[in-house]
């Protein structure tokens, strides 16, 4: 499959964490990486809000982001 996006992703294999407003914390795979986005893997995407935190252990990465895409196994986001 032929990547169309202007800023390619690079494969990756972190663990991570999506941030929500009320203190909760939901466990996710990242998947994909780049400078302006990702695409996370959670066990259910449903109960992510369009805007959240994402937080990548051990990388001192967080970012304030918005969901794009996501089926239901995967969210793309884009970094605010």
């Amino acid at each position: 499959m032929e990547e169309r996006r202007i800023h390619p992703r690079r494969r990756v294999l972190k663990s991570g964490q999506v941030l929500l407003g009320n203190n909760s914390v939901i466990n996710c795979t990242v998947r994909d990486l780049s400078d302006h986005g990702a695409r996370i893997e959670l066990g259910a995407p449903w109960a992510v809000p369009r805007d959240f935190i994402l937080l990548i252990e051990g990388d001192s990465f967080k970012r304030r982001c918005h969901v794009v895409r996501g089926n239901a196994k995967y969210l793309g986001v884009a970094f605010d």
